[in-house]
């Protein structure tokens, strides 16, 4: 893996961050979480970045978690790792100021599910919707949470429990990406599209951020607790050894 795991650079008051492992396709790993969460930190609290654009090096947004750490999961430590992914999601949730995710590639477990705490997803046409869980041995419950503040049960069904990969325009359909745009436009789209959201009056969309966010916390907060529970019991069955080796 790249020495940072995570990249940033500015264009005028928008900060990009990009995952940096694509020879794994941006699979998450720890580092990489907790670069984005002091990363988001900094951003929060420096007045000359507006909003943030979350992207990947090509050729993914994020694959998911990566495979090594899910291979060492234990029924004692799957609480931690579920924690942890909370506290990823929820310094994205958290986030006072736009935040886009720019979506080239695969989007899948992990992947997706940040780009959905993200107040807004630009796809290119090669992007992947994925929630694969359960090919990886684990029980998919953060994702169907996320999965459904923006679309219906069907999408549940197809991502969580068919394991089907969606294309930027069935995801487009369903609410799951707002806009699709050619590859070579789809940073500059993102940007756009933070920018749009940062000329309103910044603490008027603090705010208002704050309260959606707040209307979907009792069911976030139930997701970590719930996933504790099941990715416990689904750890403890051997299933995730089974499918991953």
């Amino acid at each position: 893996m790249p020495d940072s795991p995570l990249l940033a650079s500015r264009f005028g008051g928008v900060l990009t961050l990009s995952f940096n492992n694509p020879s794994a396709r941006n699979a998450l790993t720890q580092p990489m979480g907790a670069a984005l969460i002091g990363a988001l930190a900094e951003a929060a609290d420096d007045p000359s970045v507006v909003a943030v654009v979350l992207t990947g090096q090509p050729p993914a947004f994020c694959a998911g978690q990566d495979h090594a750490v899910l291979r060492a999961l234990t029924p004692d430590n799957v609480g931690d790792w579920v924690h942890a992914l909370g506290r990823l999601y929820d310094a994205i949730r958290a986030f006072p100021k736009p935040m886009v995710a720019a979506i080239g590639g695969a989007a899948a477990g992990a992947g997706l599910q940040m780009a959905l705490c993200c107040d807004r997803r630009i796809a290119s046409p090669a992007a992947r919707l994925m929630q694969p869980e359960l090919r990886a041995g684990l029980s998919s419950i953060m994702g169907p949470m996320l999965i459904g503040l923006y679309a219906g049960q069907a999408a549940m069904q197809r991502l969580a429990l068919a394991c089907e990969a969606l294309d930027a325009p069935t995801g487009q359909a369903m609410g799951l990406i707002d806009q699709v745009v050619p590859e070579d436009g789809l940073l500059a789209q993102a940007r756009a599209a933070a920018l749009a959201m940062a000329g309103t009056d910044a603490t008027a969309f603090r705010l208002t951020k704050a309260w959606i966010r707040h209307m979907s916390e009792p069911a976030f907060r139930d997701a970590i607790e719930g996933g504790i529970a099941a990715q416990r019991e689904a750890v403890a069955s051997g299933a995730v050894k089974r499918a991953l080796g």
